[in-house]
């Protein structure tokens, strides 16, 4: 089986009637429902013909799964007609503020820990709950978030997440003793938590398909973050530090030198905050306003993306959705032409139509940029998609969903009548029933939301993400928030030279990454794909790291530590841009957000961790983080999605 066309990039989920194929009603209701649309529409009967050929080079003969491709394949094709222009440039910009402002606080903690201990006489055990914290805080602002981005859009969380960060920044630099820094950095991790999984997500929306590989550029953001924070510690920490407790006046402030760095880093957070706000004008994601039936707000959004990208191009409602999805498109209305009783219900779901008790096809799925083949005995009975009779049994107990018909009001569609006016689903949430149930019905939603992930077609993807995602933040963060205590350390000066010295060294180690992210960009494009280019780059982070734990000199340890900063940051920079990419719109933000999470409660562990691991012996965090690298490189391998250049930029599903 061939791969998909490559402008499939997004799954919906939309409810539709249908007789069974026993019912003998059922092609003369189908027939004359077509007839009624094509004389609607001022479809000429040869038109029939090119839907025929159509479905067979889809390979689709389900009515719903026919519409969802064409309605993806109208859309693909005007973001490929907008390109990439002065919008996505900034854009580029914008998101990467919030990918460098994560690595930022992630470097930060490593480079404050040794001065925080000092500052308030903790043990090595005790001192790794400030990064634990932090981290705490990114798993709930990553689930947080990218649940929120998929249920009420990407703009808001863009809006807030960066000032946010800004603020408890600020906050966190006056804290009087370590519990309420460990509260204000758990803050600022909620806030820059949401950050990655939901600006990725939105600058990959927004890249026609043949440009999506740009999405690991936010990846060279990134490896600036630690650059920024590691030259801000440089300026700030030397002479405003203390190697020891002893002998170190914290009333005078010899030692508050982190506080300037967590001030500093904290007032650029909200200057990129500002820049969001007030120089630039942010479109909604016009691949989920299409997902969410938002196609006239989709318009205006492409329309508006356009203008700024001075491209002349009239874009109309066939842009975002062809003529024939039109005809189509699932009805949730009960009219003469069909009304199905609840038992002949049947809902769609990545072109696969399943009755209320009828197991799934076996066919091919395309889903997200995967392609999938569904278990014959895999159903959507218990999962979220629901036939409309669930839908009204359970409104108001599980999810509010409201059907809102709406009226197209285009000059084609003015003579059709209002038992044929579509209907879109409200995306969940949107809309409650007082203010009572509101709690409730965020809770089923958000819990809704995450039931998305566990249908069999996302499963064992979702899965193996999460494992890596999980076990690469363990590794990284185990050395990475020791590391300039083990060069400070291995330095051979005292006092304030020997924390200059672990400095330097640790400028170096940042600025290694920024090429690392390149080189990531540059491997996912060769014949390598996605998945051979994790694998590579997590066990080359693991060798090195091996490597680092056995040098003795000062050059092969600055050395050994720059190669282990780059290969982790093309690793990061493959990771970051193959999750987004690897699942559809409805819910992209979701499996990014909950990646993302596993990868902050893993690196809640792992300071932990290793404060109890350095008690035994001093190279035992980092034999651990070796090992755990590597076993993420078999991990990789085994993902059952591959997008190479072989391939020619298609998506195939490995099994």
């Amino acid at each position: 089986m061939l791969p998909p066309p490559s402008s499939r990039q997004s799954s919906y989920v939309y409810p539709t009637h249908a007789r069974r194929a026993s019912s003998p009603s059922a092609p003369n209701r189908i027939a004359s429902f077509r007839s009624v649309a094509e004389n609607a529409l001022g479809l000429e009967p040869e038109d029939d013909e090119e839907e025929q050929e159509l479905r067979a080079e889809l390979g689709v003969d389900d009515e719903a799964a026919l519409a969802e491709e064409q309605r993806e394949r109208g859309l693909e094709e005007t973001l490929e007609r907008l390109g990439f222009g002065a919008y996505h440039w900034r854009l580029l910009a914008l998101c990467g503020f919030g990918w460098m402002s994560d690595n930022s606080a992630l470097q930060c903690i490593a480079v404050i820990l040794p001065r925080v201990q000092v500052h308030f006489n903790l043990s090595s055990k005790v001192v790794g709950i400030l990064s634990a914290s932090t981290m705490a805080g990114m798993m709930v602002g990553a689930v947080g978030w990218g649940v929120l981005s998929d249920l009420l859009g990407r703009t808001m969380p863009f809006n807030v997440t960066l000032f946010l960060t800004g603020i408890f920044g600020v906050g966190a630099s006056f804290s009087p003793n370590f519990a309420i820094l460990c509260c204000w950095m758990f803050c600022l991790g909620s806030a820059v938590g949401g950050s990655m999984p939901t600006d990725g997500t939105l600058f990959l929306e927004n890249l026609p398909h043949s440009k999506q590989y740009l999405l690991t550029l936010l990846s060279v953001f990134f490896s600036f973050g630690a650059v920024l924070s590691s030259v801000i510690s440089l300026v700030f920490l030397p002479g405003a530090s203390c190697g020891t407790y002893e002998g170190c006046d914290i009333d005078r402030q010899e030692n508050d030198g982190w506080r300037r760095v967590l001030f500093v880093l904290g007032l650029f957070n909200l200057v990129c905050a500002l820049a969001r706000w007030f120089l630039f004008k942010l479109q909604e994601s016009p691949r989920y306003l299409v997902s969410n039936g938002r196609e006239r707000e989709a318009i205006v959004a492409l329309q508006t993306i356009a203008d700024f990208n001075d491209r002349t191009i009239n874009i109309q409602r066939a842009d975002v959705q062809s003529r024939e999805c039109s005809v189509a498109e699932p009805s949730t209305r009960r009219s003469s032409l069909a009304s199905p009783s609840k038992d002949e219900e049947s809902v769609s779901y990545g072109g696969v139509e399943s009755d209320a008790g009828r197991k799934m096809k076996n066919k091919p799925v395309r889903s997200g940029s995967s392609f999938y083949k569904e278990d014959e005995n895999d159903a959507l009975v218990g999962s979220f998609v629901q036939t409309e009779g669930q839908i009204e049994e359970e409104r108001g107990r599980l999810m509010d969903v409201e059907t809102v018909y709406n009226d197209d009001g285009d000059a084609d569609m003015s003579n059709r009548s209002n038992d044929r006016r579509k209907a879109r689903n409200v995306p969940v949430g949107k809309e409650v029933n007082g203010w009572k149930k509101a709690p409730v019905v965020w809770w089923k939603s958000w819990i809704a939301q995450i039931s998305k992930l566990f249908v069999p077609q996302w499963r064992r993807t979702v899965i193996l993400m999460w494992i890596i995602w999980g076990s690469m933040s363990y590794a990284y963060t185990m050395f990475n928030v020791w590391l300039p205590a083990v060069l400070e350390s291995r330095a051979k000066g005292h006092g304030d030279a020997a924390i200059k010295e672990a400095l330097g060294d640790f400028v170096l180690y940042s600025l290694a990454g920024c090429p690392g992210s390149i080189v990531g960009a540059w491997m996912v494009q060769t014949r390598l794909g996605r998945r051979k280019s994790l694998a590579i780059c997590t066990l080359c982070t693991g060798l090195s790291t091996f490597a680092f734990i056995h040098v003795e000199q000062k050059w092969a340890v600055v050395v050994s530590s720059m190669v282990i900063s780059a290969a982790a940051t093309a690793m990061y920079a493959v990771l970051y841009g193959m999750t987004p990419e690897t699942f559809g719109t409805s819910i992209r933000g979701t499996a990014c957000g909950t990646s993302a999470a596993l990868s902050r409660l893993t690196g809640v562990i792992a300071p932990v961790s290793a404060g109890f691991l350095l008690t035994i012996t001093p190279s035992l965090p980092l034999f651990t983080s070796a090992a755990v690298f590597c076993m993420t490189a078999v991990c990789s391998m085994a993902l059952p999605f591959e997008r190479a250049e072989g391939a020619g930029r298609g998506s195939r599903m490995m099994h």
